[in-house]
């Protein structure tokens, strides 16, 4: 019995973080699949400023 319950609380404990990242990856999916402004600022708004910021600073001070 002790089994038992050890493989279900692992079991469950497991499938909580399993659960909340697949209704996020579908949550996102369901984003990036809906047209209009809120879903280009959701692909194009975090990352792709970050990584475009740093290249021009570093273009700035190379041509300052």
């Amino acid at each position: 019995m002790t089994l038992i319950y050890f493989l279900a609380t692992f079991g469950f404990l497991c499938a909580l973080p399993a659960g909340a990242l697949l209704s996020i990856l579908l949550t996102r999916r369901q984003m990036t699949h809906v047209p209009g402004a809120k879903s280009s600022l959701a692909k194009d708004g975090p990352g792709p400023d970050l990584f475009a910021r740093r290249p021009r600073h570093g273009t700035q001070a190379h041509h300052g």
